[in-house]
Formats: C-alpha cells, structure tokens, sequence
C-alpha cells in the first residue's frame, strides 16, 4: 500500500501508510505484553503445579528456533526495503523468542530443582514486550510529528549545493518526510548580485539535478538571497552585524542579510540555538540592541528556526 503510485488525492504518494502500519504493530506488542503480565500476575497470586511434557518441550524448542529465523528474516527485510512496519514485526517476533525462551528456562528450573519461576519470568517479560511496543510507538509518533533531519544526509546533501559554482552557502534547508523513500526539500541560496535570471534559473536546475542524482530527494524550491558583491556600505553593515551577533554565543547563524538604499532598510535571518529555555526573548533583546547600532536604518529580522544541523 504504501508503494502505491501518487493520485488525485494523495498527489506525494502514500509513503506515510508505513509509518501506519507500524503504529498498529506497536499496539498489538503492547497488548500481548498487558495481557501477559495480566495472565503471570494471576498464576502468582493463585499458583498451580506446572505439568510439562517431552511434547511441551519440543513444541518450545521449535517455536524458538522458527522465531529466530523469522525475527532475522523480517529485520533484514525491513531495512534492506526501508520499511518500519516490517522492522516493527522482526521486534514482534523476538518478543515470541523472549517469551518462548523464558518457558523453557522455566520447565529446566522446575526438572531440576522443582521450583516453578514460570509466572515470574513470564511478568519479566511481559514487561520488557510492553517496553518494546511502547518504544515502538513512541518512535513512530515522533516521526509523524516530524523529526530533526539525520546530520548524515542535510551535510551530504548541502556539500552537493555548496559544491555548485556560484553558490556562496546553502540555508533554510528543510526535509519533508513523505515516508522511507519519499524526501522533498527546499532550500535557500545566497549568490552574486550580478547573476542574471536566466543564470539562476540554471543554477536551480543543476541544483535540483544534482542532488536527486546523488541522495534521491526532490529539491522542490530554491530561494535566492543575493549578495551584494559590489557595495562597499552594505559589506561595512554586514560585518558590523557579524560583530554584534559574536555576543551572543546562542547564535547559531546569520544569513540573508540585504541593505535596500531606497528606505534603508536591513533585512535578515539569525537562528538561535534550541536550547535556549525562551529563544523568543533572546531575539527581542538581540533585535533591540541592533536597532540601537543601526539606528539610521530600520531593521527586518526575522527569527528563523533551528531545523538542522
């Protein structure tokens, strides 16, 4: 289902139907891990003399043995197709090896030393299954809700664009998460001032080229900060805003920086770091020392957020 093709109504496919499916596997983890606690938790409570046959025994070698090939075979599938659902169900069916295990660990004990620790192994264990159904779904939540992009890929993908003539530095990059297989980005690009329109128009081509070639995500847009490689007033503004911003280590970056002569006005993006307990504070602060530094022009700042590394 999730390899469907895009249609009408779900024109970036339905890459999202994994993330789903693993969700529903998460639960059903959690509910064999409730009810098995639930189940031990009784035998503790009213406990019985266990009987264990030679059938009993080989009955549980084999349904370990299968398991762990089954568990093998399903987490190998999963990643070698970027599938979580699958993945989900190799932890499902190491979840049976654990409980498989804890019998036969059980019906030893008992043989040898005639104690039953059946219930409370099975309690153990019904535990650890409610933890990894938990896990599970806590992951899966996480990443619908929408998670920080991988470092590995924004740096990849970010040496592709930096690497591309006349480009002075990639920003705003951001990953959308369509499913395993499915990333649209977009991506702002400072450049010359004097490029031309059809010279940007190639330049975004090539980007958008080169970097499905190289990690398979479809760049859906390419802003353009122009750089003005020529005024003298604007480079002197730039580094002085540079100075200013080198007092506040919480300042990840600055960029999008652009003098408008005509209403001297001075446009541009800084990025705080997330761990600062009210970012919002932090650039009122920065925002009215900077007013104060340039108090001939009037200043646009805009508080971009920290979307990756």
């Amino acid at each position: 289902f999730a390899r469907r093709a895009p249609d009408k109504k779900h024109p970036l496919g339905h890459g999202r139907s994994e993330y789903m499916g693993t969700l529903v596997v998460g639960g059903i983890i959690g509910y064999i891990g409730i009810t098995a606690s639930i189940e031990a938790f009784k035998k503790i409570v009213a406990p019985t003399d266990p009987e264990y046959s030679t059938v009993t025994l080989i009955v549980v070698i084999c349904a370990i043995l299968t398991k762990i090939f089954l568990s093998l075979y399903t987490l190998a599938a999963g990643k070698k197709a970027k599938s979580d659902t699958l993945i989900a169900s190799g932890k499902d069916a190491l979840s049976d090896v654990l409980i498989s295990s804890s019998t036969l660990l059980a019906i030893a004990v008992y043989y040898f030393l005639g104690l039953n620790i059946e219930p409370y192994l099975a309690l153990l264990i019904s535990l650890l299954i409610i933890r990894t159904g938990y896990g599970i779904i806590r992951e899966t939540t996480s990443q619908l809700l929408g998670e920080r992009a991988d470092h590995d890929i924004v740096k990849r993908i970010r040496d592709t664009i930096d690497a591309v003539e006349n480009v002075e530095g990639a920003y705003d990059l951001v990953l959308h998460d369509y499913g395993p297989t499915t990333i649209i980005a977009s991506v702002n690009i400072e450049v010359p001032c004097t490029m031309t329109a059809p010279e940007l128009d190639d330049l975004s081509r090539e980007i958008r080229r080169k970097v499905y070639q190289k990690h398979h995500v479809v760049m859906s847009s390419v802003g353009i900060y122009s750089i003005n490689t020529k005024d003298a007033e604007t480079r002197d503004l730039y580094h002085q805003m540079q100075a200013l911003l080198e007092n506040y280590p919480e300042v990840i970056e600055l960029h999008g920086f652009h003098l408008d002569k005509s209403d001297k006005t001075i446009s541009c993006d800084i990025i705080i770091d997330f761990s600062v307990k009210n970012r919002q504070v932090l650039f009122e602060e920065i925002k009215k020392t900077a007013e104060e530094k340039f108090s001939g022009y009037q200043l646009e700042m805009v508080l971009d957020a920290d979307l990756v590394d």
